[in-house]
């Protein structure tokens, strides 16, 4: 935001489009982009910026609250997916592509579960050696 300002203050004080480009080490058809805008009376199009609205979501709204109401309130065993007490990224990738018919990386199940803020990795915890030694005896 600052550099489209400085276009616009140094164009205002003379400079060519050309030599704003070279001073700002930006596009000169960038310089002439904001210009245009700021001709056109529109300060507040110079000043707005437009985001690429980002990849579209695996899962719907709906289904991602579905899929969070089961991850906080069961486990795999009780939803018939095997024996294990606990979701891992193994049977997280399974279930959606069973149930939602979505296909993820364990990494990407990962950062998702990142993102919403309901996922550990569990602790490996080392037997002491001392503790060992006294129970093999």
């Amino acid at each position: 935001m600052a550099k489209r300002i400085a276009v616009i203050r140094l164009i205002m004080q003379g400079y060519l489009g050309i030599q704003v480009a070279e001073l700002l080490n930006i596009h000169r058809e960038t310089v002439s982009i904001y210009v245009q805008k700021f001709n056109q009376g529109v300060m507040d199009a110079l000043l707005e910026r437009h985001y690429a609205p980002g990849r579209k979501p695996y899962l719907s709204l709906e289904e991602e609250c579905e899929w969070r109401k089961m991850l906080k309130e069961s486990t795999p065993a009780n939803e018939g997916y095997g024996i294990e007490t606990c979701w891992n990224t193994r049977i997280i990738q399974h279930v959606l592509e069973e149930k939602f018919s979505v296909t993820m990386s364990r990494g990407g199940i990962c950062d998702m579960l990142h993102r919403w803020g309901r996922y550990t990795r569990p602790m490996r915890i080392l037997k002491n050696k001392k503790s060992f030694n006294k129970k093999s005896n």
